[in-house]
C-alpha cells in the first residue's frame, strides 16, 4: 500500500511539474522601478517641434547597466503640461577600444509655468548596441545642450 501511494504521488508531481512548464512563458513588462520604457528611434517621431514647443531643458543625472537594460534619471522643471522623451540613435558603432556609440535624448513640451523639479527614471534596451557581435560598448548618453554622460555597457545572454 505504501508503494502505491508514493508512485501516486511522484506521479502528481511529475505531471504537475509538466504543467508549470507549459505555463512558464515569459511576460514582457515595465523594467522595475522605472517610469517609462524608451525605444530606440532614428529619427524624431514625436514630430511636435514648433513656436509652441521647446526642446531639451532637462539634465541627465546618473546612468547604469541593469542587466539588458540601460537605466537613467532625468531631472526638469514643469508639472502642468505634457512632457515627452525620445531616444535616438543613428545605428552606428565608432571604431574606437571599445567601441563607442551616441544616444541623444530629446526632450519635448510646451511651455510650461509650473515650476516642480520632476526626476524620472527610464529604461532604454540595450541589446541593438552588440548586434554586430560586440563585448563592450561605450555608450555616451546626450541630451542636445551637450549634457553627456557616459556609460559601460557589456553584452548581456
Amino acid at each position: 500500500m505504501k508503494k502505491t501511494i508514493t508512485f501516486l504521488v511522484l506521479l502528481s508531481l511529475v505531471f504537475a511539474s509538466c504543467k508549470t512548464k507549459e505555463l512558464a512563458t515569459p511576460i514582457q513588462r515595465q523594467f522595475p522601478g522605472t517610469d517609462e520604457i524608451l525605444r530606440l528611434t532614428r529619427e524624431t517621431e514625436l514630430n511636435l517641434i514648433g513656436d509652441d514647443f521647446h526642446i531639451n531643458d532637462f539634465e541627465i543625472i546618473n546612468a547604469k547597466q541593469e542587466g539588458q537594460w540601460l537605466v537613467f534619471e532625468t531631472v526638469y522643471s514643469g508639472g502642468c503640461e505634457s512632457h515627452f522623451f525620445q531616444a535616438n540613435w543613428d545605428g552606428r558603432i565608432m571604431k574606437s577600444l571599445p567601441p563607442q556609440t551616441n544616444v541623444i535624448i530629446v526632450h519635448q513640451h510646451k511651455p510650461d509655468s509650473c515650476r516642480e523639479r520632476i526626476t524620472k527614471k527610464w529604461a532604454v534596451d540595450v541589446r541593438p548596441f552588440f548586434e554586430r557581435g560586440e563585448s563592450e560598448v561605450l555608450l555616451n548618453l546626450m541630451s542636445s545642450d551637450s549634457n553627456i554622460c557616459k556609460v559601460r555597457l557589456v553584452a548581456v545572454e
